[in-house]
């Protein structure tokens, strides 16, 4: 995706709904049904998609596609950490394991979710008042 590195398989759009089947993250019926609604949401130097279902199974499905980097490893390890902790757990998306042959981290996938940036650009404000 930037040219830095080799490249592992590369996850594509037709191929999430089978991945998170093989991982027993949703059910063949989701898949059957056409009830399984997979969006890129890639912009940068991963490959993001988000997976939705009626059932409420939504899951963030996100690829680091360069073998030597330890981004992807070292944002799984941090959530799986950080998932063990009760009083930590609740503010963090639900972790749901990472593929370490394909480089592939899963997360709970919060529809309505804003990232900071765009939350703080609508309140036309910065995120913290400094006071000199």
């Amino acid at each position: 995706m930037n040219g830095q590195g080799p490249v592992v398989w590369q996850l594509g759009l037709n191929d999430v709904p089978e991945f998170l089947l093989s991982r027993e993250l949703v059910e063949p019926r989701a898949i059957v049904d056409n009830d399984l609604i997979v969006r890129n949401l890639s912009s940068g130097r991963h490959y993001v998609f988000s997976a939705e279902s009626s059932d409420g199974a939504n899951y963030l499905v996100k690829q680091d596609p360069q073998i030597d980097s330890k981004t992807a490893v070292r944002e799984a390890a941090v959530y799986e950490s950080l998932s063990c902790m009760p009083a930590i757990r609740k503010f963090i998306p639900g972790f749901h394991g990472y593929d370490t042959e394909r480089h592939v981290l899963v997360l709970e996938f919060f529809p309505t979710a804003v990232d900071l940036a765009t939350y703080h650009h609508n309140l036309r404000r910065p995120p913290i008042d400094r006071k000199s």
